[in-house]
């Protein structure tokens, strides 16, 4: 009798200890957390490649297309994915020299039957001049934590495309000024900034300690690819215009584009000190207006060459 006690309670105590295996809970845990990762992925990597090849139709009100049409693709907020290849099959079109490229820049660049502003150019400039207003009043929103900083300036300078060949002289001199600044902090002021360095490399690490506010400026700047090829889609439709657009449906919207594309380049001038790949996209938009005003000099008046002496 007791030796059936004592296995029995052998057997309890086994079974027990196997209910409460850390070790097989964490393998069990792991497998499923990597096997709901791994077909996420799958999924997102499947998804890429089914849309990379797409091209978009530039009939862009063409309902009888199977395909995702332009006007479509680029207004699609829900997965920015589509937008961003919009918005580059768009670019390859307006900056393209092969004869398919020329042949759809001239139906954007054509009249409608009845005579007015083709529904083609219309469409691709107020989408491109939608997603740059859109970015600036993000700009704009990030005013105040940029004077709570002390870093916002309201001096507006020029910005130059030569500033581009003096880039890595900047970064040597960030970070001599990083080196500086680290001799003169105590422990405890180096602990801190060493901590903010690691958590702007890292944006995942605001979330966990609620500082998404500080963020802000880091997912913003990452979050520009689709503004920067409007930029440049704008800025090369209005120079082939010059020779492609035989009835001057471009040149009638060339002040609004230059006052649109002049209030961003100031915005981001203005909060370099806060996030230093803001000038980098500053000088990417005055390479713009410069491409628009060689093919326009005119289009800013008398004093037009002071944007860019």
């Amino acid at each position: 009798m007791s030796l059936f006690l004592e296995s029995s309670t052998l057997e309890i105590d086994h079974t027990w200890y196997q209910f409460f295996n850390v070790r097989r809970f964490l393998v069990v845990y792991l497998s499923g957390v990597l096997t709901v990762f791994s077909f996420r992925m799958a999924k997102i990597l499947m998804r890429i490649f089914m849309l990379t090849p797409q091209e978009f139709g530039i009939d862009l009100f063409d309902e009888s297309q199977c395909d995702l049409s332009l006007s479509e693709a680029i207004g699609d907020s829900r997965v920015p994915l589509v937008r961003a290849l919009a918005f580059r099959y768009l670019l390859s079109i307006s900056q393209g020299q092969d004869p398919d490229s020329k042949d759809k820049r001239k139906k954007i660049f054509s009249l409608n039957p009845a005579g007015d502003v083709p529904a083609e150019w219309r469409t691709v400039s107020c989408d491109c001049l939608g997603v740059i207003e859109e970015f600036s009043a993000k700009l704009e929103s990030l005013r105040e934590i940029a004077v709570q900083k002390g870093k916002w300036s309201d001096d507006v300078v020029p910005v130059l495309p030569r500033h581009l060949a003096m880039q890595a002289m900047r970064k040597k001199a960030h970070r001599e000024e990083l080196t500086e600044k680290r001799k003169a902090m105590n422990p405890l002021e180096r602990l801190s900034f060493e901590l903010r360095q690691l958590a702007s490399k890292m944006p995942w690490l605001m979330y966990i300690f609620d500082c998404e506010k500080e963020n802000q400026f880091l997912r913003l700047t990452r979050d520009c690819q689709v503004m920067l090829f409007a930029v440049r889609v704008l800025s090369c439709l209005v120079s082939c215009s010059i020779l492609e657009d035989r009835f001057g449906v471009v040149q009638r919207d060339i002040p609004m584009i230059l006052a649109t594309l002049n209030t961003l380049k100031d915005k981001l001038v203005a909060l370099r000190r806060v996030s230093p790949p803001c000038a980098g996209f500053a000088v990417y938009v005055q390479r713009s207006l410069l491409r628009i005003w060689l093919s326009f000099p005119d289009s800013y008046g008398a004093d037009g060459l002071r944007h860019f002496s």
